[in-house]
């Protein structure tokens, strides 16, 4: 096979040299045959001739012939298969690639192409045909001159022939050529710029193939990023932002996942890769932002990380949003969200709430050590002490954690003695030395435990402990003197001081002059500046002289035979080793982390010098916190699990005091867990463990922990991606996200003349009842408003309105419906509040809501109620806007200001500096929300919903039939008339202050900047010319032209209603298909005589041929169709004419459906407003049709080879010609029964509509895309999809 001569020549992978085609070097195998005369392949041996020889043993002679078979141009499969089959695998492929090169064509080069493509079905990969393919390219290097790449266009031939994206082999060939780009990367390049069928497939498998270098996906997704064409799919644009996730640059993850969700609101995947890189992160205010968008998707996701978010609420002083976001989802918590949720009353002191919440948890996580340890604690809190024991050893598992639980039920019941025993009882059941009862006698303080070894155990080696400190503790001669009275003998202390002050200093001398018994020796030293505690230990270890380091914090007592189970444990094969620790306060209450008590005691693990020596870099001294656990799982991977292991056994009491870096601000440890600086640094770590789990990084070459330390991760530095990724990304550094009401912007001071607080409201008599109580709570509020503004659609007064002087009422009147809340606004200056007449507002609210607008400096408007609509044109389908929509409920809880585009005006709040909505714009009602929704998008000012509790806001009635969404529900005229709201913005975005889209114009979404309509694609357009068509004067003549077949029961009722039109000046050209039945006899006998109808028959021709006979018996500038078996309005003609301009080709009114005998059914479909690009996927023209017969004749009449979709076709082609105008009234009856063309082909009207749609993308140059049924049930449910993704 080629594949394997190439293997074996080469030995090895990659870029080829010219020395690796050693035919392309020498002319001896074969010549140009373009330079040959004759034609060899005319002397290719019959099949028989050919078996007789090989069977005879004559193989050579065989091959020879087919080489000179090849050689003279007969490349065909069957030569190549019997030279495979007869010759040797070296002497074909030179074959192949001098053919390729000499004769470089694009149809040899196919045949080739299909060779090695044939040739690797049963592959399972696509590496060795990218080898083959590298090959090809290597031989067309050395001979193709120009810009055409015969590789490409062979490479399009053939995923573009029929049935070739339906096998198995289109998606293989696709990445085996992406997989040349690491030889040839214009490769990539030049094979985006055509049209191929799964290319956008081959490039996500790529992306998300593990085992494809980094370097190669980076590069690779650079280039994608200038094809902005591809991020028009939402398939695709999730692939890439699953990519970005992959590589670790989060901060680029997320916004560009987050952008995702604006072009799609609905898009839950994106949302959820945005959330995940929000917590890789580690920033709070990102996790909450991504938390409220993936729950204020339509679809949820199980993925959501629930305590993640409720964490970063409790940190930002979010309290009740993290308690409502728990409760409401108690059922989908995994066990870290239930130790939050009852943490939450514990850890604030609600020790009956905490039972009561216990209660509630499902198992298994009720019966957990955790949740079971947190209710000991409460019943122990309680003075409830026997249950609390019984809880602790009845239902305790780890038995070290039940005998800390038990010391800590003791402590807090105050009996120390048996505190002081139940400790004990640990040591005793691991056969260690007990603590002394000085403990006891000291009340068991944490600076008096004594610790004395059973006896001295003579060591097997040295060991080294270093122990390091900033400045002097109290608790410093504890720790030392562990160290000192270790059972272990040999033993050296390395103190390492970090640079302290001189009064530490002075303490430290006098301590070691006190305690030193001789015994150990210490070392010390002292670093040139404060350097941290893991440079401390790097510049110990490179000092020491042990078989074995170990570490001691400076505040820890470390029990006596710590040192010398850790050796022991070295000694049985592990090469990394530690116990657990337990963290007390300075009375040795132990500090419960809402986990264990007993933690794994990192920071006092023992290391074989072994271990030193094969890992070099032990600590990370970047950072000040967590170098130990990197380290530790760092040792894993490089030296094994069984090499590295973790005891039980308790050995370290570590004293939680202030100013230790466990509880420096902003790395703290606390029952939540991890700081974000902490959790940032841990997730920098464990991506580049991954990589050496992976084996792409080798530690033993570098030893260089190449991932963003602490410090650089505070400062937002180490990104792996170069500035033009980013840019081609639309990365901005100015997206800040804001929660909890915590803005970073300077709050403007309020004047309390000119700031004045208005209150609009509107009601109407079905919110008669409740209008009064939501003017109670508005007026009884934390923060006054000045006055409110009641406007009362109806003559009446409302009951039970409050004696206030600041409600004013306007009463009667023009009924504005919602749009009276901003009639009423007048010259008022200062805030706005916006309500509606059934929500009670919480005392909080105008406080809240002013703090809100404040906190935006004024520039945003500010809601509890909100939805996002898609980035790019204006929706224009009512399906479009209620599924694709995001909607932020009011009701729900939110953390943080979710930036959005239009916001209930019930809950709404903005300052006049932002200028006023004008009324006159405000033309239709029950929409005001769109309304403004509009003028914001037009003044690019920003919109948010803000944080709040779970129903902060709530509604005084419900299922009220009277309101905005039972009625548009029900109703397709409102629908429409919202759509022609939204419409009068053509584009629609999501600004951020100072009025910047989210979504800019560059890179990757440049292709949304200049999408112009959501009919179609991203960078799809169509040219339909501006015409100025000849003025048709007063009342032109119109022909009303009837195709007939076979329609004897309807033809009179549909001439009959075509002669009773109301306009003056018209006739009727009716043209007979060859019908069988009265048809025809009908007409004659009937119309014969009358001047205004036309008569003429044929043949059957179908009712292309039939129209365009009856138009050409016709003489009126201006056609109108009527089918024969539908009937007319009496003033279609009229009302038609009436709108027919100068710059129309054609205009068209509305149907309605009729039976058989004319009984009227239904109202038909209709589509209210014509474009071209709706029409381009269903015909929208709904009859009648009124157009130019200039039109006809300049587009050739009706298509006469199509057997149905006839009108679409024609009104699709003169549609091409100009603009089209829809009258919104009734002018048509359109007839069902059995015989109706259109039901009765069904089938056969889909296809054809499928052939109209691809011949006007033929003559409108849509050249890169096809048709698409994404439901098979729906076929005729089109969308133009990029051939890339099919």
């Amino acid at each position: 096979m080629i594949r394997r001569f190439w293997s074996s020549l080469s030995g090895k992978s990659g870029k080829r040299s010219s020395d690796d085609f050693p035919a392309l070097n020498s002319n001896i195998v074969v010549r140009n045959r373009l330079e040959k005369n004759g034609d060899k392949s005319s002397l290719l041996l019959s099949d028989s001739r050919m078996q007789e020889l090989v069977t005879s043993g004559n193989a050579a002679i065989v091959v020879s012939n087919l080489v000179q078979s090849l050689e003279g141009g007969d490349f065909n499969p069957r030569n190549i298969g019997l030279l495979a089959e007869y010759g040797d695998p070296e002497r074909k492929s030179i074959i192949f690639l001098d053919l390729v090169r000499f004769d470089p064509r694009v149809e040899t080069v196919r045949n080739v192409i299909e060779y090695e493509i044939d040739n690797a079905v049963s592959s399972d990969t696509e590496e060795e045909l990218s080898w083959a393919f590298s090959r090809i390219l290597r031989s067309l290097e050395m001979s193709v001159t120009g810009d055409k790449n015969p590789f490409i266009s062979a490479i399009q031939e053939i995923c573009n022939s029929e049935g070739f994206v339906d096998s198995g082999a289109s998606e293989r060939v696709i990445l085996a050529t992406l997989r040349c780009n690491g030889d040839y990367p214009d490769v990539i390049t030049d094979i985006m710029e055509i049209s191929v069928p799964r290319l956008s497939v081959g490039i996500l498998t790529l992306l998300s193939n593990r085992s494809v270098p980094d370097s190669e996906k980076m590069d690779l997704l650079l280039r994608v990023s200038e094809r902005s064409r591809l991020f028009a799919d939402i398939s695709f644009r999730r692939g890439v932002a699953r990519c970005l996730s992959e590589l670790n640059d989060d901060e680029l993850t997320f916004q560009f996942a987050l952008k995702c969700t604006l072009l799609y609101p609905q898009d839950a995947v994106s949302a959820l890769i945005a959330h995940d890189a929000a917590i890789r992160l580690a920033d709070s205010k990102k996790i909450l932002y991504s938390g409220d968008t993936c729950l204020s998707m339509r679809s949820v996701s199980e993925r959501i990380k629930y305590p993640e978010i409720a964490v970063c609420a409790i940190r930002e002083g979010m309290v009740d949003y993290a308690n409502d976001l728990l409760t409401r989802r108690r059922m989908k918590l995994d066990i870290s969200g239930h130790r939050i949720r009852l943490g939450l009353h514990y850890f604030s002191g609600n020790f009956e709430e905490t039972l009561s919440q216990l209660e509630n948890t499902p198992l298994p996580h009720r019966e957990s050590d955790e949740m079971v340890t947190m209710g000991a604690l409460s019943l122990a809190k309680l003075g409830r002490f026997d249950d609390a024991l019984e809880m602790c050893w009845s239902k305790i598992k780890s038995e070290t954690e039940a005998e800390i639980l038990e010391f800590s039920i003791r402590m807090i019941q105050e009996d120390k003695k048996r505190a002081y025993d139940t400790i004990n009882e640990h040591y005793i059941r691991n056969g260690a030395s007990l603590i002394g009862k000085e403990w006891l006698n000291d009340e068991l303080e944490f600076t008096g435990i004594i610790g004395n070894p059973s006896e001295q155990v003579k060591g097997s080696g040295l060991v080294s402990v270093i122990m390091t400190c900033h400045s002097w503790n109290d608790a410093l001669p504890l720790a030392i003197n562990s160290i000192y009275k270790q059972s272990y003998q040999e033993i050296e202390l390395i103190f390492v001081d970090d640079h302290s002050d001189a009064e530490s200093v002075k303490k430290y001398d006098d301590i070691f002059s006190s305690l030193n018994n001789g015994e150990v020796e210490v070392i010390r030293i002292r670093m040139s500046q404060n350097s941290g505690t893991y440079a401390c230990r790097n510049e110990g270890i490179a000092l020491s002289r042990g078989k074995y380091v170990t570490f001691a914090d400076s505040d820890d007592w470390n029990h006596p035979e710590k040192v010398e189970r850790a050796v022991s444990r070295i000694e049985g094969g592990l090469h990394v080793t530690c116990g657990r620790y337990i963290r007390m306060g300075w009375d040795s209450m132990p500090i419960w982390n809402g986990i264990r008590f007993a933690r794994f005691a990192l920071s006092g693990m023992m290391i074989s010098r072994k271990a030193i020596e094969m890992i070099g870099v032990i600590f990370d001294e970047r950072t000040r916190v967590s170098a130990d656990s990197e380290f530790w799982e760092r040792a894993v991977i490089l030296l094994g699990k069984n090499r590295v292991r973790r005891s039980d056994f308790i050995e370290i009491f570590a004293l939680e005091r202030s100013g230790s870096l466990t509880n420096s601000k902003g790395l703290e440890l606390d029952w939540l867990g991890p700081s974000e600086s902490r959790r940032k640094y841990a997730n920098g770590f464990r991506n580049f463990h991954d990589k050496l789990r992976r084996g792409e990084i080798n530690w033993f070459d570098s030893e260089e922990l190449d991932f963003p330390s602490l410090k650089n991760t505070f400062e937002n530095e180490g990104d792996i991606y170069s500035k033009r990724l980013r840019e081609m990304l639309d990365f901005s550094e100015e997206l800040v996200i804001e929660v909890g009401g915590k803005v970073d912007s300077e709050i403007p001071s309020r004047d309390l003349e000119n700031d004045r607080i208005l209150v609009t409201m509107c009601t109407y008599k079905g919110g008669f009842d409740n209008v009064g109580k939501a003017l109670e709570s508005l007026l009884d509020q934390t923060v006054k408003v000045d006055e409110i503004r009641l406007k009362v659609n109806d003559e009446r007064e409302p009951p039970g309105i409050p004696d206030d002087p600041r409600i004013v009422l306007i009463v009667g009147g023009e009924d504005m419906a919602d749009n009276g809340k901003f009639t009423e606004i007048g010259g008022h200056t200062g805030y706005v509040i916006t309500t509606d007449d059934d929500i009670h507002y919480p005392r909080d609210y105008v406080e809240k809501m002013l703090e809100f607008v404040d906190a935006y400096d004024r520039d945003a408007i500010i809601g509890v109620h909100g939805a996002v609509l898609p980035h790019g044109p204006t929706l224009t389908r009512w399906s479009h806007y209620s599924e694709m929509r995001r909607t932020l409920v009011f009701e729900q809880e939110m953390a943080s200001f979710s930036p959005v585009n239009v916001i209930g005006t019930g809950t709404m709040a903005f300052h006049t500096s932002l200028g006023l909505p004008k009324i006159t714009n405000q033309d239709y009602r029950r929409m005001v929300d769109l309304h403004i929704a509009v003028w914001a998008q037009k003044n690019g000012i920003p919109m948010y919903t803000c944080p709040r509790k779970r129903d902060w806001l709530k509604e005084l009635k419900q299922d009220d039939p009277g309101r905005i969404w039972s009625i548009v529900s029900e109703s397709r005229e409102m629908q429409n008339k919202m759509l022609e709201v939204l419409g009068r913005r053509k584009k629609w975005t999501v600004f951020h202050p100072p009025s910047r889209p989210i979504i800019g114009g560059a890179g990757v979404f440049e292709i949304f900047s200049e999408w112009d309509n959501r009919e179609l694609p991203p960078g799809v357009s169509v040219d339909i010319p501006e015409i100025k068509w000849d003025n048709l004067g007063s009342n032109p003549l119109v022909s009303i032209y009837i195709p007939a077949f076979n329609c004897e029961d309807y033809i009179i009722d549909c001439i009959d209603s075509a002669l009773g039109q109301s306009y003056p000046n018209f006739e009727v050209c009716v043209h007979n298909d060859g019908s069988t039945d009265n048809t025809l006899r009908k007409i004659k006998r009937r119309y014969g005589r009358n001047p205004r109808v036309k008569i003429s028959s044929g043949e059957n021709g179908g009712i292309g041929h039939a129209s365009n006979k009856a138009i050409e018996n016709s003489s009126g500038d201006l056609l109108l169709q009527l089918d024969s078996d539908d009937v007319l309005k009496e003033t279609s003609v009229e009302d038609l004419v009436k709108i027919m301009r100068d710059d129309l080709v054609c205009c068209y009114g509305n149907f309605e459906r009729i039976s058989q005998e004319g009984e009227k059914i239904d109202d038909g479909w209709e589509w209210p407003n014509y474009s071209f690009p709706r029409l381009m996927k269903s015909m929208i023209v709904h009859p009648p049709r009124l157009f130019r017969k200039e039109a006809w004749k300049m587009v050739g009449g009706h298509n006469v080879e199509l057997e149905n979709a006839v009108d679409y076709d024609f009104f699709m082609r003169i549609g091409e010609l100009g603009k089209m105008a829809h009258l919104r009234k009734t002018l048509y009856s359109y007839r069902i029964h059995q015989s109706s063309t259109s039901q009765k082909q069904t089938r056969i009207q889909t296809d054809n509509t499928s052939i109209v749609q691809k011949e006007m993308m033929k003559r409108q140059g849509i050249t890169n895309y096809t048709i698409h049924a994404p439901n098979p049930k729906n076929p005729r449910r089109i969308e133009y999809i990029e051939k890339s993704f099919i």
